[in-house]
């Protein structure tokens, strides 16, 4: 029998190398999209930008403790849901992950070379690494998955547990939503300052996008929506046209697309199919157009 829990939070992960005594963490990446979306299709943010140091500090520790207690020499990768400002281990992968090339780049740690060194019995403070988390770079890095829908047809492309992102790219800039922006764009997410933008909302987060769409009133985007999402939106004075049927055509001048109905919502997964095919930009998460919400924002100093 298996008895499973959901703890709803924030996720992060990091990447460690071992030479079985000392435990060298280059850095902490904090994911955008909540837990529930597997880290693969997640965007995440080097460094942390809202994990307290007592946060960090407990991930560190139990990463090491983790490390040692499985006798790790190599490269070993520590997944945390971060709940009531705790954070909990979820998955704990004792080989190399996706992260590394982008963990190696952002901290200047070659992890690869020094695991390589660990499994060949060299000590890494002989190498000139302690145990423990690396002082963080300059700047912010954020890594943002890459889709490939067009090539897989048949598969939804709501983020969930299931990983479906076929690539990753990188965005660096001075400031958060200026590092978003650019992996944005590096990842062919590139929506005009101006057009429609249609909503097609899960019935169970209609609290959250309710402030997203304001704030996308307020960058003078139209609003489309299904007919529910719409009426939903309407309660809150927040005007929508009402779309009876999204997945059919998409109304003229759509320039993005957020769905976040399940799949249990056909209408919904005709939507997503419609918007690949019409090669318009989609997004699946709210915690995603938050981010992207971020960068059409001026920054106040």
């Amino acid at each position: 029998m298996l008895i499973d829990s959901y703890l709803q939070g924030q996720e992060a992960e990091l990447d460690l190398i071992s030479d079985g005594t000392t435990v060298v963490i280059p850095g902490i990446m904090q994911h955008i999209e909540r837990a529930g979306v597997h880290s693969g299709d997640s965007m995440a943010v080097y460094p942390p930008q809202s994990l307290s140091p007592t946060v960090q500090a407990a991930m560190v520790h139990d990463a090491v403790a983790l490390a040692h207690a499985l006798s790790t020499v190599g490269i070993m990768n520590v997944q945390f849901v971060i709940h009531d400002n705790v954070p909990y281990v979820i998955e704990v992968n004792p080989r190399a992950s996706r992260t590394v090339p982008f963990i190696s780049k952002v901290t200047h740690v070659p992890m690869t070379q020094l695991a390589t060194h660990a499994m060949l019995g060299d000590h890494l403070p002989a190498l000139g690494y302690s145990t423990g988390l690396v002082t963080p770079t300059t700047g912010i890095h954020v890594k943002a998955p890459v889709f490939s829908f067009t090539k897989l047809p048949g598969v939804d492309p709501l983020v969930g547990p299931e990983m479906k992102s076929t690539g990753e790219v990188m965005g660096s800039a001075t400031t958060l939503p200026a590092a978003i922006a650019r992996a944005f764009a590096g990842a062919k997410v590139v929506v005009p300052d101006h057009g429609t933008i249609v909503l097609n909302g899960d019935p169970r987060q209609d609290a959250e996008l309710i402030p997203l769409a304001q704030e996308l009133a307020q960058l003078h985007y139209q609003l489309a929506a299904d007919l529910r999402t719409a009426t939903v939106l309407a309660r809150h004075d927040i005007t929508a046209r009402a779309v009876v049927r999204p997945d059919v055509a998409l109304p003229p001048g759509t320039v993005l697309v957020v769905s976040t109905a399940p799949v249990t919502d056909q209408t919904a997964v005709q939507l997503r199919a419609t918007t690949l095919t019409q090669q318009r930009p989609l997004l699946t998460a709210l915690d995603t157009l938050h981010a992207w919400i971020q960068t059409q924002v001026p920054v106040q100093v």
